[in-house]
């Protein structure tokens, strides 16, 4: 076959590249005439004329046959072809060289070469390849601008601000005036936060322009703060969040005035949370008035719960009231509880004035 004669085993894939072995059995040059010389090969794929270096671990080494059954023997060792280590090879292609190789000069001394332990039954020599592509970590390189050092900027205080602005009255273009006491307030602001502020001080029905004192009736002075807080602060005073339920029943009436819904709703839910036998038929009424439905469900489900309940309520003054204002209510909450049927219920309820009476009687 002679020098630089070699057979090349078929390709395979390793760490996204292509590899082959080369195998001298005369050697690859003059010099290693009497040997075999032993290369691995990263082959360039089809018009591919650069790559990057391509970092490996790899060994190569003879496979002697039955590799198996010489493990238990002590002179399996001295069996072996070849034993070279694991060893680091930089495979670097260029333009000019689409094969680019590493390996073994002298792989081994032919005269070695026994065949009844290295060569197969027919004839063939088994080459082991061991190999690793050791991956380069990418390193990004990250311009970061230089700034100046800022403080982290003040929480927001809008709230503080408006309610301070509300406090002091500085630029208030119109006067509340309410049961006697005097509310400054700032007109584009309740026109934004309410459609009857806006209304009232902007729209055809509004106030002469040559007063700025506009009258409120049937609103407690207190209410109407509470109310005003609520319009520049988006919140409710501390008095009112966790505050007695007639407060909340007042409150929740103005809100529903003049049309300022978020604070009706929060309103309604406290008062959902604070029912009890003294108050749930005032309130029961305020919500039928109001269309407070998730209200109005709260406190006919907890006049229902028992007759103990509802004949306790029924003593209260709030009941009267219901029974006046509200008999279809009663009647609602009587067929739930089943105290009496609602056919001679009916009956019993006319007139108001004796009504009253007549459940107090019958719920005994």
């Amino acid at each position: 076959m002679g020098v630089g004669w070699f057979a090349r085993s078929s390709t395979f894939r390793a760490g996204g590249h292509r590899w082959h072995i080369q195998l001298y059995p005369d050697g690859c040059s003059k010099h290693c005439a009497g040997s075999t010389s032993a290369f691995l090969v990263c082959v360039l794929g089809l018009g591919e004329r650069h790559a990057p270096e391509v970092r490996t671990r790899f060994s190569l080494n003879v496979l002697p046959q039955k590799e198996q059954e010489q493990e238990g023997r002590p002179e399996a060792r001295s069996d072996k072809l070849t034993d070279f280590p694991v060893k680091d090879g930089i495979f670097s292609p260029t333009a000019d060289n689409k094969e680019f190789d590493y390996g073994y000069p002298v792989f081994f001394h032919n005269s070695k070469l026994v065949p009844s332990k290295h060569l197969d039954d027919d004839g063939c020599l088994t080459v082991r390849c061991v190999l690793t592509v050791v991956k380069n970590k990418k390193t990004t390189r990250v311009r970061v601008k230089k700034s100046a050092v800022v403080a982290p900027p003040p929480k927001p205080d809008l709230q503080e601000q408006l309610a301070r602005m509300l406090k002091d009255g500085e630029g208030a273009d119109v006067t509340f005036s309410v049961g006697g006491r005097l509310f400054p307030a700032h007109k584009c602001l309740l026109a934004a936060r309410s459609p009857v502020f806006r209304a009232k001080l902007f729209g055809p029905t509004k106030e002469d322009s040559s007063t700025r004192c506009v009258q409120i009736d049937d609103v407690e002075p207190a209410i109407f703060e509470a109310l005003l807080h609520f319009l520049y602060t988006d919140c409710m005073t501390e008095e009112y969040k966790e505050g007695e339920t007639e407060n909340l029943q007042h409150l929740l009436v103005a809100a529903d005035r003049f049309g300022v819904d978020r604070l009706r709703v929060l309103c309604e839910g406290r008062l959902c949370n604070s029912i009890n036998k003294r108050s749930v038929a005032t309130t029961l009424v305020l919500a039928e008035q109001h269309g407070c439905k998730a209200l109005r469900k709260a406190c006919i489900k907890f006049m229902a719960r028992s007759r103990a309940t509802l004949r306790a309520v029924s003593e209260t003054e709030g009941y009267s009231h219901l029974v006046a204002s509200c008999p279809n209510l009663v009647l609602e909450i009587l067929s739930v509880v089943g105290k009496l049927p609602v056919s001679e219920t009916a009956v019993v309820i006319k007139p108001a004035s004796r009504s009253v009476d007549a459940f107090s009687r019958r719920l005994r």
